[in-house]
């Protein structure tokens, strides 16, 4: 702790470069978070981990009250201290304050129901913070009435994991009903919360109304063995807004994969598909087999750890002939890919890469062309590059817009 005091506050050299600042796995004292504390003021670190270090409740309000006035960390990490809810409520009195942090990990914690309502509270009118981690603290569904207020309210955070928390399906409920008019969060992880089928059903609700949600992962949550929790993730997955959806460990069988399939033959923006520690064997990938030859939009599809033979793996070769979006095929450990299946994923990775370049391209010829390129609306670029229906490719036009203005004002 010395050593790094000195070269803190100090080495002027060392002190210009350093923006990561990592103290997994120490022990502190009331000395050493104060002598911290210091030497931060003189420095600009903008990452701050102190996961596994011994923080507890003591020391989480020194530090909370020093991010009062810090205008340069932007990251900060104390998961795994055992803290309970007394330290969520000192950093809940300076996220009041601060507007510089974007990502605050406080997981693996002790908070429970009143810690989240410390920190949702607070965090209401926040407009900073973008990524917020509760993973396993025992929130409860007692917490997600808080979570449920923070989400009608907030509109900076974008990324949510409140995985492992003892959700059931009335507090899944809660938080589903408040996402629905929630337009910033783009990853929401629900992960390891059973919540059962009704908790499902207001998953699929959610992901009727919302068209803002990417990322989704529900694994860990439900058996969907059965043909009503099958049809479920069938519409799910037809709502046509997620980009990522997890499954992982929720038992789904290959007769299962009948209705994960209907669900794909629907869906043109999934892009990444995890199956991961599952039951679906050589009939599962027959079921899958005949929609990946038609989806154009999926680019990864993760079966491992599923009982799927060489028999199966045959099915999904046969689909690949017609596919020209996957890049990513990830199945058992024990089986490795064909040269033949390797050679046509290697194709499709290279041939989107050429696309992305060519879409570039044009675009850029026809601004060229444009006394104004504003005079392009986005929509009418998404209607263009829509009907081109280029395989696994998704344009962010409002960045591609950036880049190019920058060139043409050059």
């Amino acid at each position: 702790m010395q050593l790094i005091r000195n070269q803190l506050h100090n080495n002027e050299e060392f002190t210009t470069n350093l923006s990561v600042l990592r103290f997994g796995w120490s022990s502190f004292t009331t000395d050493r978070v104060r002598i911290l504390i210091e030497s931060l003021k003189k420095n600009t670190i903008t990452h701050l981990s102190l996961e596994w270090s011994n923080f507890c409740e003591e020391y989480c309000a020194l530090l909370a009250e020093y991010m009062k006035e810090n205008t340069t960390i932007t990251s900060l990490d104390v998961s795994s201290n055992g803290i309970t809810s007394l330290g969520a409520k000192y950093f809940s009195e300076s996220f009041k304050i601060n507007s510089t942090l974007t990502e605050f990990n406080f997981s693996f914690n002790n908070i429970a129901y009143e810690g989240a309502e410390y920190l949702c509270d607070a965090l209401k009118t926040n407009q900073s913070l973008k990524k917020l981690h509760l993973v396993c603290n025992k929130i409860g569904d007692a917490g997600c009435l808080a979570l449920s207020a923070l989400f009608k309210h907030n509109t900076s955070i974008s990324f949510i994991d409140i995985m492992s928390n003892g959700f059931t399906h009335a507090g899944i409920a809660l938080i589903c009903e408040a996402l629905k008019t929630n337009r910033s969060i783009t990853h929401l992880d629900l992960s390891s919360n059973k919540f059962g089928l009704d908790g499902i059903k207001s998953i699929l609700e959610l992901v009727k109304s919302n068209t803002t949600l990417k990322h989704l992962n529900i694994s860990y949550c439900h058996d969907l063995n059965n043909e009503e929790t099958s049809k479920i993730v069938t519409e799910i997955l037809k709502n046509n807004s997620l980009e990522e959806l997890s499954l992982d460990n929720n038992k789904v069988t290959s007769e299962s994969c009948q209705w994960i399939g209907e669900g794909l033959r629907a869906n043109n923006t999934l892009r990444r598909l995890s199956l991961v520690d599952n039951d679906i064997g050589a009939e599962g990938c027959i079921w899958l087999s005949d929609p990946l030859k038609f989806n154009q939009s999926l680019v990864s599809l993760n079966l491992l750890n599923n009982p799927i033979t060489r028999e199966g793996l045959k099915w999904l070769k046969m689909a690949l002939q017609f596919n020209e979006a996957l890049t990513d095929l990830d199945v058992s450990k024990d089986m490795t890919h064909s040269t033949q299946l390797d050679k046509k994923l290697e194709e499709n990775r290279a041939n989107q890469k050429i696309a992305k370049e060519n879409v570039f391209i044009v675009m850029n010829n026809i601004i060229r062309r444009k006394e104004n390129f504003e005079v392009f609306p986005l929509e009418i670029w998404h209607l263009i590059f829509s009907k081109l229906k280029l395989p696994g490719i998704t344009c962010d036009f409002g960045k591609i817009f950036k880049t190019l203005h920058k060139k043409k004002t050059k």
